[in-house]
């Protein structure tokens, strides 16, 4: 090991004090930096990742190895040195391992002197360790592989220059293989082949954040590889032809058997898919304990198949061996239950029938131009989740995500993959829901009471009796015991059951039909701790009432699935001003089922879980008594609280108006403090806005996106990190929003108020908002401050808790409500939750647009929304697969002189590097004492 050390000690020196090595080692920096700047144009993405840099490491990393190893052993023969250095008391294998890590060494300097770079980048953002470190370590591996492959080339070849060549040649080889599937359609045998022999494509997973087990093996097997051909190299041009021939053929079947067995070691590893690490900060590339639970309650086959075209887009197969890889994930958690496979259609006709037929999968038209041909491919991109006989289908648009830019043109990648299938198990799971299982699943006994005064309940109302005590029947029947049934009168004095004791401990009053007497027509549903009551007098027909009743029993089973109501606004589609809310309902209905309905009259239905209302507009009072009950019944309600609206003009123009929140005074009663302001942050999203440019005499009205102080972007400690809905997220862009707080005072012991977002210290309100900019006045960002102070504001909010009801006695009798069919819960018997934003255009799909097309937090936002709505319904499977979501890391924002002094920074530093390295060996070299073989000459 020392005569190891020693040679690489000499050779490390002898390369470094070379002026090449230093103008390679600079070359190698600054081709870097203006690969990361401006090939991958690092500032215009605005991500806080070093993905960029480790794109080019395959190609820099080969020239920087190839310039360092041309002179390590054709050096030696070109200057005649390599017979002095063979007949040495060393072995070939110590000269082999001293000249490698004197090239291992040097490159590593090169790669540490990189560094400044992550460290520019975490300043300016939230930059994930993990992808840095497995980046790195991928980096050293490769540079091995390229190191002992120049190694062997330079043991070869006598002069430098053919080395170089020979050792970019192959070393290209070697990167081309890995690429080709990304570029060319190949047969899968011959697409697996490349991507497990190609050197780049095997960085691909440590530039993400994994650490595979079988990347490791890959680069130190072929790098071992590579040094033993170089030392059977080296010792065969010392062979005798004549002696010793049988010690000749032993080291060659030797190095025969090496080369076999690491072939036959990274191809029996390579289908070895779960030794990896994921390093990632979030662990992003990991089935979740969420998912990991889900797949282990499966009781019935799980079926897990992907429809993919052996044909399909070129940008779209770099995605097949993603999607593989991540899927098979999926079948090691429970084998005995989880089935994944994977069909080409187009060469299974009977599967391409059960696919159109039976679960609606059709292919879809892919359009794609090239150098040479402009081609149109029918292709299938979709994933089956069938569990049991219930199943969903994820197709093109929910697996694949697709960005347009200017600069890197089409950029095509996949969704939280996890997210999207964990979801679709999870429904398809629910929705196998028979009347039978879900009486298994119930948690305990269920008490049906049929509360019905026979003497004063009106002749209309017979058949209705008739009809629910076969429904009840029925029930008893299937459910085998889980369920119980009986009749009460309540005005029978020997029934148990009293008028009175129903309005104390369930709040029900007799109902009254015109000049009538006062009559019971209910169901009372009763379990251990819950109850629900059902107005018979609003179910004509058997099938609505069975329906109604199984939906109450649904919602006190978790196993089955929960239902959100969007209140849509009720104007035209063609009308101007009026909204859509497609992204959200697209995105829930991934999990939940998911309907849009009008504003509720007096009552949200029982199956409703969360009700959504994006924009309020005219509240009826009906509609604010529907809300109130449904807090008052332990629902969630979500809903936007700002006074300010936006409305979309017909010719493209957007118009912000003041419009105060109709539901304020009642929000007020439940805690929720609202200013008639708009707030607007330093801390902000880019926005298009109107400008003026001249060209000559003539004025140009032009858009261009500039930053918007109103969509104040939500970052870092204005994230709620005590709150699960927003503990994962790292961004979120809330437009024209007022300032929503809690009133604490008002909220009372029985409710707990929370702030979920908030603006940065350096925002400010505004009463009287404009909503365009005016430069003139604000050069930097079109808007300042006026009447009020910098300070953090609260943009969205939380309140946990028994709600008490706003519709009192006095207040019903107010607005003449006092004859209601059904009795009003005054105080709520289980928690609720109210979260209000203070965006009416948070949930807005041409807003969400903008913010998607400016490169804001389009997915953020999206994602807060399921958070929430996880939270609401208790879902932690679901919530924290959702904390697995891929956000942008984005950087912080900057002017334009502050990205330009960065990269100068950057390049100095480089030459900074280069000219003190090259100082010290000057200097050492100078202060190096001449060695003296001689006693003699030393006297002399």
């Amino acid at each position: 090991m020392k005569k190891t050390l020693i040679i690489a000690k000499k050779e490390f020196l002898n390369i470094l004090y070379s002026p090449s090595a230093i103008l390679f080692l600079l070359l190698f920096l600054l081709i870097n930096l203006f690969s990361f700047f401006y090939v991958e144009n690092f500032f215009g993405r605005g991500v806080a990742d070093m993905r960029p840099f480790f794109n080019q490491m395959p190609v820099l990393l080969l020239f920087l190895a190839a310039a360092f190893t041309m002179r390590l052993w054709a050096g030696e023969r070109e200057s005649g040195t390599i017979e002095l250095l063979l007949t040495l008391p060393v072995s070939a294998l110590e000269v082999v391992i001293g000249k490698f890590l004197a090239g291992l060494a040097l490159v590593s300097i090169a790669i540490l002197a990189t560094l400044p770079l992550p460290l520019m980048v975490a300043a300016l953002g939230p930059l994930d360790t993990g992808p840095l470190v497995s980046g790195y370590l991928g980096t050293l591996l490769l540079a091995s592989f390229y190191l002992s492959l120049g190694l062997l080339v330079s043991g070869i070849c006598r002069n430098q220059l053919p080395a170089l060549l020979l050792t970019c040649t192959l070393g290209g080889f070697f990167w081309l293989l890995g690429e080709l599937p990304h570029y060319f359609s190949l047969p899968p045998a011959l697409d697996a082949f490349c991507l497990a022999i190609g050197s780049g494509s095997r960085l691909a997973n440590m530039k993400k954040g994994l650490i595979d087990l079988r990347d490791i093996i890959y680069y130190l097997s072929f790098t071992a590889l590579f040094l033993s051909l170089n030392v059977f190299s080296i010792q065969k041009s010392a062979w005798s032809y004549k002696k010793a021939l049988l010690s000749h053929r032993r080291k060659v079947i030797t190095m025969a058997l090496i080369i076999l067995n690491i072939i036959a070691i990274n191809i029996l590893f390579y289908p070895i898919k779960s030794l990896r690490a994921d390093i990632t900060e979030w662990r992003e590339y990991s089935l979740s304990l969420g998912t990991k639970k889900l797949l282990e309650r499966a009781e019935e086959p799980l079926l897990i198949r992907g429809y993919f075209s052996q044909k399909t887009h070129p940008l779209l197969e770099p995605l097949l061996p993603q999607i593989e890889d991540f899927l098979d994930e999926f079948k090691l958690i429970n084998q005995d239950f989880v089935q994944v496979e994977f069909i080409d259609p187009a060469q299974n006709p009977q599967a391409e029938e059960e696919a159109q037929n039976v679960y609606g999968i059709r292919s879809l038209p892919f359009r794609f131009a090239s150098r040479y041909s402009d081609s149109l491919v029918s292709a299938y991109f979709h994933i089956l989740i069938r569990y049991g006989d219930a199943y969903e289908v994820l197709d093109f648009n929910q697996l694949v995500q697709v960005e347009q830019s200017l600069q890197n043109g089409t950029q095509i990648g996949l969704h939280n993959l996890e997210y999207q299938i964990a979801g679709a198990i999870k429904k398809s799971i629910k929705s196998f829901n028979s009347l039978e299982n879900i009486c298994q699943k119930l948690s305990d006994s269920v008490s049906l009471i049929l509360l019905s005064s026979p003497e004063t309940l009106p002749a209309e109302l017979a058949p209705i009796l008739t009809i629910s005590q076969k429904v009840a029947g029925e029930l008893v029947e299937r459910c085998g015991g889980t369920v119980t049934f009986s009749e009460v009168n309540p005005y029978d004095k020997d029934s148990g059951i009293t008028p009175q004791a129903l309005y104390d401990n369930y709040n029900l009053r007799p109902l009254r039909l015109g000049d009538n007497q006062p009559f019971f027509f209910h169901f009372l549903i009763t379990g251990a701790n819950w109850h629900e009551v059902l107005t018979l007098s609003d179910f004509q027909q058997m099938n609505a009432l069975k329906r109604e009743i199984t939906n109450v029993l649904k919602k006190k089973t978790p196993a089955f699935l929960r239902h959100i109501a969007i209140i849509k606004n009720m104007r035209s589609g063609q009308q101007a001003g009026a909204k859509n809310y497609n992204a959200i309902l697209n995105k829930l209905a991934k999990s939940y089922a998911v309907e849009l309905i009008p504003p509720p009259k007096l009552k949200v239905p029982l199956n409703i879980d969360v009700v959504i209302w994006p924009e309020p507009e005219e509240v009826t009072a009906e509609t604010a008594l529907a809300l109130d009950q449904f807090l008052m019944r332990g629902g969630t309600l979500i809903m936007s609280g700002g006074n300010y609206h936006f409305s979309p003009e017909l010719n493209g123009g957007l118009t912000v108006q003041k419009r105060l929140f109709p539901l304020a005074g009642q929000l007020a009663h439940y805690g929720v403090a609202s200013a008639d302001s708009v707030v607007l942050d330093v801390q902000n999203s880019s926005f298009p806005v109107p400008t003026v440019r001249k060209v000559g005499d003539l004025e140009l009205n032009e858009m261009q996106l500039a930053p918007y102080p109103p969509f104040v972007l939500v970052r870092g400690s204005g994230l709620s990190r005590e709150n699960p809905a927003t503990a994962a997220l790292n961004i979120a862009v809330m437009p024209w929003s007022s300032p929503i707080g809690c009133q604490k005072s008002v909220a009372g012991a029985a409710t707990s108020c929370q702030v979920l977002l908030k603006s940065s210290p350096q925002s400010w309100e505004d009463a009287d908002f404009n909503a365009n900019p005016n430069f003139a006045a604000f050069p930097e960002l079109g808007f300042g401050p006026k009447d009020y102070p910098p300070q953090e504001l609260p943009l969205a909010i939380m309140i946990t808790g028994r709600f008490s009801s706003y519709f009192t006695p006095e207040r019903l009798k107010e607005k003449q409500m006092e004859n209601l069919p059904f009795p009003i819960i005054s105080k709520a018997s289980q928690e609720g939750k109210l979260i209000i934003f203070g965006s009416s255009a948070f949930f807005d799909d041409l807003v969400l647009a903008i913010i998607k097309e400016t490169g804001g937090a389009y997915l953020a936002n999206l994602q807060l929304l399921q958070n929430l709505v996880d939270l609401a319904l208790e879902d932690p499977e679901l919530l924290a697969i959702g904390s697995h979501e891929r956000f942008a890391r984005l950087l912080m924002p900057m002017e334009r002189k502050d990205k330009i002094r960065c990269e100068f920074m950057q390049f100095l530093w480089a030459f900074v590097i280069a000219f003190t390295l090259f100082a010290w060996l000057k200097n050492r070299h100078k202060k190096q004492k001449p060695f003296i073989t001689r006693p003699e000459a030393k006297n002399a």
